[in-house]
């Protein structure tokens, strides 16, 4: 600051010149001082120690990481492989079921209902419950799909729930997929997560690898919602390849989302293999008609397995698997 030769009093330097007549701020002579840099230095800002935010250390930030990550990992990824155990001493039926698209306007509310019932009140009946039980809609990209809803989002979780309490007992694992991650992306929330744990279910994501004991024998299945190599001309191909490509062998495998059910039997390295695709309670669909897409049924493939040998006999349909598991519970 330029500080006035005469009262000594600071006012501010003029930018295009070092050394000029001014007007001092105090006296104000005209062209009767001249100004000298000051010798008097700012006053230093003065901050309480305890204000200044500190630095994290190593250590700190060490268990911090080690913490939060652990906490999201438990709270957020799934399992590859689960074991679960059946101690039946008769066969019994797993059916494999998804694609509920609760909320859509062209379900079959019936069926649907019927169906759970008959899972939930049969002997030696249980299920695999897939994706896409809610027929979400949040992207903007989804806005025309949204209004082909009948029921919002609040009643879809709402009937899940009450679903997800009828056949607990008979639930094997569950998962999520497409329309429960766009809630996921749009939320950070997953409601199937929240649906597993309030019922003590197992929860394996978008899929894994379950070792499922029946008796004293156990059966590797294969279950992914999505899956890669879609064929419109077989139907069973994503399910066969991800035996091929897949992370381990497997005696069943079982593909959902593409509405369309279908199973077939094949063979790999001389072993009998068993391939599921899952139908849809969205029968009627505005996004089908529209693209040309045909073949969607309400439609469960169901594998009756046994325990003292291992052998497994497919249904399209799990009325015929139920109509065959009669000559051992009736």
């Amino acid at each position: 600051m330029p500080i006035c030769v005469s009262c000594e009093s600071l006012f501010k330097v003029p930018s295009n010149s070092s050394w000029n007549r001014q007007y001092c701020d105090i006296c104000r002579s005209s062209n009767s001082h001249y100004w000298r840099k000051s010798k008097i230095s700012s006053i230093p800002i003065q901050v309480d120690k305890a204000e200044i935010p500190e630095d994290a250390d190593y250590e700190t930030l060490k268990e911090t990481f080690l913490l939060t990550t652990k906490v999201f990992q438990k709270t957020n990824m799934t399992p590859s492989e689960i074991t679960v155990r059946i101690d039946a001493p008769r066969p019994i039926g797993v059916v494999f079921t998804s694609d509920w698209q609760i909320g859509g306007g062209g379900v079959d509310y019936e069926k649907l209902f019927i169906d759970i019932e008959t899972i939930r009140d049969h002997p030696g009946l249980y299920t695999m419950w897939g994706g896409d039980s809610m027929d979400l809609f949040l992207k903007q990209s989804h806005l025309a799909a949204a209004k082909t809803l009948s029921i919002g989002p609040s009643l879809q979780y709402k009937l899940t729930q009450r679903i997800a309490e009828e056949i607990a007992p008979n639930t094997i694992c569950l998962c999520w997929v497409n329309h429960d991650d766009w809630v996921y992306g749009a939320t950070g929330l997953d409601f199937m997560r929240e649906l597993a744990q309030q019922n003590k279910l197992v929860y394996i994501g978008q899929g894994a690898i379950i070792n499922l004991f029946v008796g004293s024998q156990q059966y590797r299945i294969f279950r992914r919602h999505k899956a890669r190599f879609n064929s419109a001309y077989n139907k069973t191909h994503p399910a066969k390849q991800m035996w091929t490509f897949g992370p381990a062998d497997a005696d069943i495998l079982i593909t959902e989302d593409k509405h369309v059910p279908a199973m077939e039997p094949f063979t790999r390295h001389g072993q009998r293999k068993w391939a599921f695709v899952c139908g849809t309670y969205k029968v009627k669909d505005r996004f089908a008609d529209e693209h040309g897409f045909y073949g969607m049924e309400a439609l469960n493939p169901t594998a009756v397995l046994f325990p003292n040998t291992k052998e497994v006999i497919g249904f399209i349909d799990m009325y015929q698997a139920i109509e065959y598991l009669r000559l051992y519970y009736e």
